[in-house]
C-alpha cells in the first residue's frame, strides 16, 4: 500500500530566481529507487463545475531500470548495449537521475498550472483493449506491474520517461473513451540537459505533445483542416472559436481565424502530413509548441498553445496563466499576410533583421544573444513568394523553418543562461540573466570585440518593476520601460547605456 509521505520541494530555476516545483512521492517499496514514481503537486482548488488542475503522475522506470542495469553490467530485455548508458557522457547516475525528474516535474507543473480536466474517480487504468494498446504505442515504456493491473492512483494522466541517446518524438501511448490521452512516453537525451529554464520548458514542450498536441487527436475532434495554395500546395490550420479569437488578440488582425502548423505539401496533408505538429514557427517562434530547433528559446506557455488545448472538449485552459510574447504580438495583418522584408527592407524590424554584419544582438525572447541569420541562397533554392531581396536571392537557411526569413538566431554558446561569457562581451550568464539592448557602449578591455549591441544581465521582477544588475557592478538598477540607466561603468564598462525593455518581454506571468 502506498502512503503519501510529504510534499517535497525541489528548487529548481526558473525564469526569474527560484522557483519550488512540488511534487507527492509515495513511501518506495521494497525494489524501488527514491526515483520511481511521483505526482506533480497541484492547488488543492474546488470547482463548483467540475473541472479541477490536472493530476499528472510521472513514471521513469525507463531510466531507474537503467540504474540497476548499469549496477549490474546487464542490459534490459529493451533498448540499447549495456554501454550506452552505463559510461561515457550518455552514463546514467543516481544524481543524473534526480536531476532528470527536477526537469520534468517542473515542465509537467506549467501544464497542471493551466490545464483542467473532469478528475479520474478513483485510479486511472490503461488497461483499454486489454492493454494491447500500451503494449503497442509504447513497448519501451517501464510501468510497474500492480498499477498497470490494479490502476494508478491520484492522478489523471500518466508520464512516462525513458533515457536516449538521440532525441525521440513523443508518444502518446494510451486514450480514454472520450479520447483523452491517459498515458504518454517521453525520453530525455542523458547527456544533454540540466536544471535551466531551456530544459524545463524542452520537457514541457515534449508533455504537451503527450496530452494532445497531436495529429490524431486534432483529427479525431475536428480541429485540423487543410487550405490549398497555389501550384498545388497545400497547409494545415488549426479551427475553432476561441482558436479565433485568442489568434486574432495576440496579432491583432481582425482577418484571420486559424492557426497554421508549420509544413507545407503537395496533394492531402492529412494523408501524407509528415511534420510532428508545432505551430508555424515564422508567425510563433518563441512559442512553447512552436517548431523546437534545439537552440536557446524562450518557449513561452501564450494564449495561443492555450487555445489548442481548450479546443478539445476534455481540457479548460486557464487563461489567466498565459505568458506574454513579442513575437508577432499586435503586428497587424500585414505580419500574417504580407511579407516580412521587401525589397531588403525589413517591415518588422523588431523581428526581422537585414544586418549583414556579425554584430550579437538580443534575440525577440531576451534569453540570449544572436546574429542575424541572412545569408546568399542558391539561385533554385527560394521560391518566388519568398524573394524579399533585388537582384540576389538571400535570407534565412531552409532550416531555420521561417520561410526564409532573416531574424537574430541563437546558439547555445551566446545563451544569457547557460552560455560563454568569452562569446558575449560584458555578459553575465546565470539563470536570472536575460538580454538587454545596449547603446554607445565602451568596453574596458580593448582586445575584445568592441562593436556590442545587447548584454545578458541579471534581472529581478518586482511587483512591476524591473530592476538590473550588469557585469562589474554590484548594485541593483531600476530599469523603467522606455528609459535607459545611462552611464554604466565599473571594472568591465568605461561608458554606454543599457536601453530598458518593456516589463512583459523580461518579465513573463
Amino acid at each position: 500500500q502506498l502512503l503519501c509521505s510529504a510534499l517535497l520541494l525541489f528548487l529548481l530555476c526558473c525564469a526569474y530566481g527560484c522557483a519550488a516545483a512540488a511534487v507527492v512521492k509515495p513511501l518506495p517499496e521494497k525494489g524501488q529507487g527514491a526515483w520511481d514514481a511521483y505526482t506533480v503537486a497541484v492547488e488543492d482548488t474546488k470547482s463548483e463545475d467540475g473541472w479541477e488542475p490536472i493530476r499528472i503522475g510521472v513514471y521513469p522506470g525507463g531510466v531507474s531500470v537503467w540504474i540497476k542495469s548499469c549496477a549490474n553490467m546487464r542490459a534490459p530485455t529493451f533498448g540499447r548495449s549495456i554501454h550506452s548508458y552505463c559510461s561515457g557522457g550518455y552514463r546514467i547516475t543516481p544524481e543524473k537521475v534526480q536531476m532528470l525528474n527536477d526537469i520534468v516535474a517542473e515542465g509537467a507543473k506549467m501544464h497542471s498550472d493551466r490545464l483542467r480536466v473532469k478528475r479520474v474517480k478513483g485510479r486511472l487504468f490503461l488497461d483499454k483493449n486489454g492493454g494491447k494498446d500500451f503494449k503497442k504505442n509504447c513497448p519501451n515504456a517501464v510501468a510497474r506491474l500492480d498499477y498497470l493491473q490494479k490502476g494508478f492512483p491520484n492522478v489523471d494522466f500518466a508520464l512516462f520517461v525513458g533515457p536516449t541517446v538521440t532525441r525521440e518524438h513523443p508518444k502518446i501511448c494510451t486514450k480514454d473513451d472520450k479520447k483523452r490521452p491517459t498515458s504518454a512516453l517521453i525520453k530525455v537525451n542523458t547527456k544533454e540537459f540540466m536544471p535551466t529554464r531551456y530544459y524545463f520548458r524542452l520537457a514541457a514542450h515534449d508533455i504537451g505533445h503527450g496530452l494532445g498536441f497531436d495529429l490524431d487527436v486534432f483529427k479525431e475532434h475536428s480541429l485540423m483542416r487543410e487550405i490549398p495554395l497555389h501550384l498545388g500546395w497545400v497547409i494545415a490550420v488549426l479551427e475553432s472559436n476561441i482558436v479565433k479569437e485568442k489568434v486574432r488578440e495576440h496579432y491583432g488582425c481582425p482577418d484571420i481565424s486559424t492557426m497554421e502548423l508549420e509544413g507545407r505539401d503537395k496533394g492531402h496533408l492529412f494523408e501524407n502530413y509528415v511534420f510532428y505538429p508545432h505551430i508555424k514557427r515564422h508567425f510563433a517562434k518563441d512559442e512553447l509548441m512552436s517548431t523546437d530547433l534545439e537552440r536557446p528559446s524562450g518557449m513561452y506557455y501564450t494564449n495561443l498553445t492555450l487555445a489548442v488545448f481548450d479546443s478539445m472538449p476534455f481540457y479548460k485552459a486557464d487563461f489567466s496563466r498565459a505568458e506574454t510574447m513579442s513575437w508577432g504580438r499586435k503586428a497587424g495583418c500585414g505580419f500574417i499576410k504580407g511579407k516580412c522584408v521587401e525589397w531588403g527592407i525589413s517591415r518588422f524590424p523588431d523581428m526581422f533583421c537585414v544586418d549583414e554584419s556579425y554584430d550579437l544582438h538580443c534575440t525577440t525572447d531576451r534569453t540570449a544573444l544572436g546574429k542575424c541569420s541572412l545569408q546568399f541562397l542558391p539561385w533554385d533554392y527560394v521560391q518566388s513568394e519568398f524573394n524579399y531581396f533585388p537582384r540576389y536571392p538571400r535570407g534565412s537557411a531552409y532550416s531555420d523553418w521561417m520561410d526564409f526569413c532573416p531574424a537574430i538566431e541563437p546558439t547555445f554558446e551566446t545563451s544569457c543562461e547557460f552560455g560563454y561569457e568569452r562569446e558575449m562581451p560584458g555578459s553575465i550568464v546565470s539563470s536570472t540573466s536575460r538580454c538587454l539592448k545596449v547603446d554607445f557602449v565602451r568596453l574596458r578591455n580593448k582586445g575584445v570585440m568592441s562593436n556590442v549591441k545587447g548584454i545578458c544581465a541579471e534581472v529581478k521582477c518586482e511587483n512591476g518593476t524591473l530592476k538590473v544588475r550588469y557585469k562589474g557592478n554590484k548594485n541593483w538598477y531600476e530599469c523603467p520601460e522606455g528609459d535607459s540607466i545611462d552611464n554604466i561603468n565599473g571594472s568591465v564598462f568605461d561608458d554606454g547605456r543599457i536601453l530598458c525593455p518593456k516589463y512583459a518581454d523580461v518579465c513573463t506571468k
